[in-house]
């Protein structure tokens, strides 16, 4: 990403672009069941893409609407597809094709709806915005449910908004994030001149937690994405569920790739984001060790975050602590001390600081920030009775404390 400047050590940078009950303890055995680090199986699903076709990338290369009345004639907003996977599924008994699908949704997402009403003759859609993030917006048909574009609409660099497109392909092609089907520039030429990267996806459906072994699948889709990046947007908000194949429970789903990043920590800022390369600290160490203890990080700072997005009576919360618990004492010789008690791989000041002070986003947590290094502020934030029995190797600066 563009704008990154460096410290002596490490580097940081900004850049555009129900309640669980049980025992209090760190080692609490009634969550010991998503605390194993073996990898659990993952629910049966739809699986990833074949190869896509060469024809797709013509068919959904689109002239998104075309009027031949009134006094602005023309091609007003085209559409031309970066990477297709896989074809935009129809409905039964609807005369409409994938393409038709999404030239209707791009319509609504460039406010175009009435003009295509009076002077095209399409009248069979009704756009509606889904929701509203820092750098996106989502919509969504109400006669074709089951597709979403994601619109990157805010201010970012180019460079970001392809990375985000690419992340959401290939955490698909990994079996991880929302069924992708494609991704694409929408251009619009006449009323406005605007280009948005556009990311075309399965929808999909809220989260159903109901009890705290419910929570164990998404922590351990939250250890499959660590095999391969920093989420760095793990907030309960992003996780949704699909039905599952089998018609079995539904399956939690990790949306919002935007950010995701092999090496480095980000933490969204408005439409900017903060960030810190972690590579000088593992290229320290070994190759085996290195590849071992790396996807370990990524989870626990995923995590982290993630406990950063619920209160402490969520049902999330209690499992997702006890595997920090666990994942702190594997990461604390190799990572944690060397990161945090000494200034070989970041200043003593940065680790106050965002990134590693972890911005909260849910009421009821007695916080504003909650370090990465430190369990111990996590858990009193969160309201854990025993909060001091957990582990830490810093302070948190934003933590409430009892003083």
């Amino acid at each position: 990403m563009g704008g990154v400047h460096s410290t002596g050590r490490g580097q940081v940078g900004r850049a555009s672009a129900g309640s669980a009950t049980g025992s209090d303890g760190p080692n609490a055995t009634v969550f010991s069941a998503c605390s194993s680090p073996t990898v659990q199986p993952k629910p049966v699903g739809p699986q990833p893409p074949p190869p896509p076709l060469a024809s797709d990338l013509v068919r959904y290369s689109l002239d998104v609407l075309t009027t031949e009345r009134g006094l602005v004639r023309g091609v007003w907003a085209k559409f031309e597809p970066v990477e297709w996977l896989e074809d935009i599924p129809a409905l039964h008994g609807v005369d409409v094709d994938g393409p038709g699908i999404l030239r209707r949704l791009l319509i609504g997402v460039l406010g175009l709806s009435k003009v295509a009403r009076d002077r095209a003759d399409l009248v069979d859609f009704t756009p509606r915005e889904l929701g509203e993030g820092s750098f996106a917006t989502v919509w969504q048909l109400e006669e074709w449910p089951h597709v979403v574009v994601k619109v990157l609409d805010k201010p970012a660099r180019e460079v970001f908004e392809v990375a985000a497109a690419r992340n959401a392909c290939e955490a698909w092609r990994r079996g991880l994030g929302p069924r992708v089907y494609g991704t694409g520039w929408l251009r619009q030429e006449k009323g406005a001149q605007r280009r948005f990267m556009v990311i075309v996806s399965e929808a999909l459906l809220p989260l159903d937690l109901t009890t705290s072994e419910s929570a164990c699948p998404v922590l351990t889709v939250a250890r499959e994405i660590s095999q391969w990046a920093f989420h760095n947007d793990l907030t309960l908000v992003n996780v949704m569920s699909r039905q599952s194949c089998t018609g079995g429970p539904r399956e939690p789903v990790v949306i919002d790739y935007d950010l995701a990043n092999e090496w480095r920590l980000k933490l969204a800022v408005t439409t900017t984001f903060i960030e810190f390369d972690f590579r000088p600290l593992f290229d320290s160490r070994p190759p085996a060790l290195s590849s071992s203890l790396l996807p370990l990080w990524r989870e626990y700072c995923d995590l982290v975050l993630l406990t950063c997005s619920v209160d402490g009576s969520h049902i999330l919360y209690r499992p997702t602590l006890a595997r920090l618990v666990d994942l702190f004492e594997e990461l604390q010789e190799q990572v944690l001390e060397p990161l945090f008690t000494t200034d070989l791989f970041a200043s003593n000041e940065s680790k106050t600081l965002v990134p590693f002070e972890v911005c909260v986003r849910a009421p009821g947590i007695d916080a504003v920030t909650i370090n990465l290094g430190d369990l111990t502020g996590n858990a009193f934030a969160h309201g854990v009775g025993t909060w001091a029995q957990y582990p830490s190797v810093i302070r948190s600066n934003g933590v409430y404390w009892p003083e």
